[in-house]
């Protein structure tokens, strides 16, 4: 057994965001792979209709979760 933490997350994309999504979610990836070497998975799709983001987190346990929770409320939490 292990301390992973993960979370699936599916969101609406408003009319109109989807590039300024695209460009937000590859900002958050890169920050989290440069500022959180305990983050395990974070990857995100969009639907083919453009409409919802598939979002899939895994984290080495939660104190891991309690970095990210606050590197995201930080630097990305107003745009996202």
């Amino acid at each position: 057994m292990n301390d992973h933490v993960f979370w699936i997350l599916e969101a609406d994309i408003k009319a109109g965001q989807l590039d300024k999504l695209k460009a937000l979610m590859r900002e958050m990836v890169e920050g989290t792979q440069r500022d959180e070497p305990r983050a395990l998975n974070y990857e995100w799709f969009i639907a083919d209709d453009g409409k919802s983001l598939h979002l899939y987190e895994r984290y080495a346990d939660p104190d891991a979760v309690m970095v990210h929770r606050g590197n995201f409320a930080q630097k990305y939490r107003e745009r996202f």
